[in-house]
């Protein structure tokens, strides 16, 4: 029979190499800004081209809430929304990881 190891005391040295080392915040947002974008562009174009397929992608995301109704009878795009899109998603995307970086390494101490 193989013996149990047994528990010991450590010191704060010993305890602060456990200590997560954090993430930098401003290059993970950036990072995650850049792929959001990416994603928002893909799925405008998607838009453009394939109204019915981005509806039938994204309706199981609702939980069954009809999306049909709102694809347009004509494709139309508007290049002040599209602007307006990508700066408003790009900036809610940085602030948002920027923030969850920060309070990661805040309680990961």
């Amino acid at each position: 029979m193989a013996a149990e190891p047994r528990l010991r005391a450590i010191d704060i040295k010993e305890a602060s190499a456990f200590r997560s080392p954090g993430v930098q915040a401003v290059p993970l947002a950036a990072a995650a800004t850049v792929v959001a974008l990416v994603g928002y562009l893909i799925c405008r174009i998607v838009s453009v081209i394939a109204p019915g397929f981005l509806v039938w992608f994204l309706e199981p995301w609702f939980h069954g809430v009809m999306l049909q109704p709102l694809i347009p009878s004509i494709s139309t795009f508007q290049p002040t929304e599209f602007v307006i899109g990508l700066l408003t998603f790009s900036v809610t995307v940085w602030l948002t990881v920027f923030v969850f970086a920060r309070l990661y390494n805040r309680w990961s101490r």
